[in-house]
């Protein structure tokens, strides 16, 4: 499980990796799991469980967009 903190703005992209050699089909044969962990004043902690081969970003208010 990735555990990240965001703030209001920022973004969680969950993509293919562009190095993976792993068949596409088998990205999705188990759901990609976001849970809440902890929200905190303007923060909120979230654990994501995906697939092995997908990609995982994380982007700041501004940036990447």
């Amino acid at each position: 499980m990735l555990v990240l903190t965001r703030r209001p703005g920022d973004t969680v992209l969950i993509e293919p990796h562009p190095d993976a050699l792993v068949d596409p089909t088998k990205w999705f044969t188990q759901p990609i799991v976001v849970r809440i962990l902890r929200v905190q004043g303007n923060q909120v902690r979230i654990g994501i469980d995906a697939a092995e081969g997908l990609q995982i970003t994380r982007q700041e208010r501004g940036k990447g967009e």
